[in-house]
């Protein structure tokens, strides 16, 4: 099996999403996995009825590791333009609308968290603290880490995952 079925067959991709590409960069230990949405029509993600492609906007998402690589989903998701609803962004399999990372790349911080300690997830997750106050620069994502149970509710430690 090639990387890229490997990784569509992973990510469970099915129509239209498939993988474009894979590419590894071993000095700076990192996976950016590319996937497109072929060439349509798309459904409007509000009714479902089929339309074409209005434009589209690139996004990435952090993904889970690759062994010890980092691994990163790019993908230039199309919007659609729905009669009824406007334009509307397609939603994307792997991830929640708005999210910047994937859904599992979020259980596992969310895993993390209920078995170790912040520093201790920030350590496996290979985040840095940041200030609110500051902006991230190029080239960064940031993730927003809840503490636990009572801390849920009254407090939360901004992070920030480095993407060389």
């Amino acid at each position: 099996m090639r990387d890229v079925e490997l990784d569509r067959a992973l990510l469970g991709l099915t129509a239209p999403w498939t993988v474009a590409g894979v590419d590894v960069d071993m000095r700076g230990q990192r996976v950016v996995v590319r996937v497109e949405a072929g060439p349509g029509p798309y459904p409007c993600p509000e009714c479902g009825t089929p339309t074409g492609r209005y434009d589209s906007k690139p996004r990435r998402w952090r993904h889970l590791d690759t062994m010890q690589f980092t691994t990163w989903i790019e993908a230039a998701v199309p919007r659609v333009e729905c009669g009824t609803h406007g334009v509307k962004q397609l939603r994307v399999p792997w991830a929640e609308p708005g999210s910047q990372f994937t859904a599992l790349f979020e259980r596992l911080a969310i895993d993390l968290l209920r078995e170790c300690s912040i520093t201790g997830a920030r350590g496996q997750m290979r985040a840095q603290r940041s200030s609110n106050k500051m902006r991230p620069k190029f080239g960064e994502t940031r993730i927003i880490v809840k503490h636990l149970e009572a801390a849920w509710h009254s407090s939360c430690e901004v992070y920030t995952v480095n993407s060389p």
